[in-house]
């Protein structure tokens, strides 16, 4: 249910027993949060955290950033990368983990917005051993001429006014993502085909909190194919909450999308991976109709091997999202079956163990001797 077709209640509900757990939602930064940040993902066999600086005016890695790593991770299992580039760097974290999984004649950059980011970030780095190539500047303007095999933009997502009150954006640290969250990630996917090498991967997260339908149109419209490759939901902190109304009104204009799983109301952070960009001379012939033989001339376009070669690949990652879409769907499904039943053993176990009443009736007056025959005679013959 979305925040918009839900019922208004006075105040927070209480937790009903069986709820779903969603993961915890990020937390403000804190003045005992301060000074380090450990990262360490269990799902992916992590044993050793890799722990970071962190400072109040840099902006501190939440849950996307582990979203945007165990997307990264799992691209480093698919091919070989030479170089990679961490836009938003903050603290350096994405950097730093990266750098210790790659090659060690890998290139690994990283820029921010911020010089006080790139300052932390290029200490992190050499406090963790390795190199990383830390510039100051706007998303690409810092690489000029250069291509990268992967690319992981951790920039600004959040509609305003949303990032100042959830405390994930302090007053120093930078973001101006509009009204909608959505300014620096549609810059960077109309940018990325310049900075990418040839098969080269850009891993971007949509926010809940901002307009992300408007996210996936235009990363459609740049690329062949959007691969949902992370997606994680998590309970809307106190911050924000706060807030409620002004969340109902910028879900009501399309710029936040917030839905109420058990008691509590959820945001959700997805991770998206795009397929092979798409000029407008391939886009044009693209919707032209495809001959069965190799080289055959259909619609004034030649089609090559390499355009093939292409195509094959585009077709394998299609189906692998659709497979990873369809596991999703059975995974939702299968949880809330579980926790139907779970709900309806409960009830079965609290009305068992709930004391049975004791029967209250009229009791049996003592009839005399045949009372009960002559109330009750005997059935005519024809009965027996």
């Amino acid at each position: 249910m979305s925040l918009i077709d839900a019922p208004r209640v006075p105040g927070l509900q209480k937790l009903t027993r069986m709820k779903p757990k969603p993961n915890r939602s990020p937390p403000a930064p804190s003045e005992k949060d301060e000074g380090s940040f450990s990262y360490q993902d269990k799902r992916l066999g992590d044993t050793e955290p890799v722990a970071v600086a962190t400072a109040p005016d840099v902006f501190r890695p939440t849950s996307t950033t582990v979203l945007l790593l165990r997307a990264a991770r799992k691209a480093l299992t698919r091919q070989r990368l030479h170089s990679v580039l961490d836009l938003g760097c903050g603290t350096g974290i994405v950097a730093v983990v990266l750098a210790k999984l790659l090659p060690a004649d890998a290139v690994v950059c990283a820029s921010d917005l911020s010089p006080a980011a790139v300052a932390l970030a290029r200490r992190n780095a050499e406090r963790n051993g390795i190199a990383v190539q830390c510039r100051s500047g706007s998303l690409f303007d810092p690489w000029p001429g250069q291509h990268f095999n992967l690319i992981v933009d951790d920039v600004a997502g959040v509609a305003e006014p949303l990032d100042r009150l959830s405390g994930w954006y302090p007053p120093g640290v930078p973001s101006a993502a509009g009204s909608d969250g959505a300014r620096w990630v549609l810059e960077i996917l109309d940018q990325a085909s310049d900075f990418l090498a040839p098969g080269g991967l850009l891993i971007f997260p949509v926010l809940t909190l901002s307009r992300e339908q408007l996210v996936t149109e235009r990363a459609r419209s740049r690329f062949a194919a959007v691969e949902l490759v992370e997606e994680q939901w998590y309970p809307v902190n106190d911050q924000l909450l706060e807030h409620l109304p002004l969340l109902e009104q910028m879900a009501m204009a399309g710029n936040a999308r917030v839905e109420k799983r058990g008691s509590r109301w959820c945001w959700a952070t997805s991770s998206y991976v795009p397929h092979r960009h798409l000029s407008a001379a391939r886009r044009e012939r693209a919707q032209r109709t495809v001959g069965p033989r190799h080289g055959e001339v259909v619609g004034g376009a030649s089609r090559g091997r390499a355009d093939l070669a292409e195509d094959l690949q585009l077709l394998e990652c299609l189906a692998r999202a659709d497979h990873d879409r369809a596991e999703r769907v059975l995974g939702e499904e299968h949880r809330q079956a579980r926790l139907l039943a779970e709900q309806r053993i409960e009830a079965l176990q609290e009305r068992a163990a709930r004391p049975r009443a004791r029967r209250r009736g009229r009791r049996c007056r003592r009839r005399a001797p045949g009372a009960c025959a002559r109330a009750y005679p005997s059935p005519p013959r024809r009965w027996r």
